[in-house]
């Protein structure tokens, strides 16, 4: 009774793969969202909006698949590794006009709720996204639906968020 008469523990897993277009869970896909409009962030000091169309058209909301090393993440204040992480979202300048780092709500945090995103953390070039159902596309609108809090964005005014 040599080696070919063990038992395997556990049976390997297959790596994950990016779920295609239809074949995904998503809710929304950023295609059906190119009219949708958000407000520049207070602290740009821009009036106005941006379609996502523009915003699709100059690039963003980049995401592509996270590579090997970016798949778990240690947190800086706890060193606890979370993940896995299945998405990178590439926080570019036309995506840093959309939302305030001293908003009531983070990014990240609205990110983290929307429908098929398991977590969210921030990485050197973005955001880590744990989403193993959803496709680029179901990414990207997770990101223009969060985007679309007004709660990222801190109220001209007095620093608070808009009601």
């Amino acid at each position: 009774m040599g080696l070919f008469s063990r038992r395997r523990v556990g049976t390997p897993t297959e790596p994950w793969r990016a779920p295609s277009l239809g074949a995904c869970a998503c809710e929304a896909h950023v295609e059906s969202m190119l009219e949708v409009a958000i407000p520049y962030a207070a602290s740009t000091g821009r009036p106005g909006e941006v379609r996502v169309g523009e915003l699709i058209g100059a690039g963003a909301p980049a995401v592509r698949l996270a590579l090997p090393h970016e798949s778990e993440v240690t947190l800086p204040h706890s060193g606890q590794v979370t993940g896995p992480y299945h998405w990178v979202v590439e926080t570019a300048e036309q995506l840093s006009l959309l939302y305030d780092d001293d908003a009531p709500v983070l990014l990240d945090d609205c990110l983290s709720v929307q429908p098929g995103v398991e977590r969210v953390a921030l990485v050197e070039r973005g955001l880590a996204v744990g989403a193993p159902g959803l496709c680029a596309s179901g990414v990207q609108a997770a990101v223009v639906t969060a985007l679309g809090n007004p709660r990222v964005r801190r109220d001209e005014g007095d620093g608070t968020a808009p009601a």
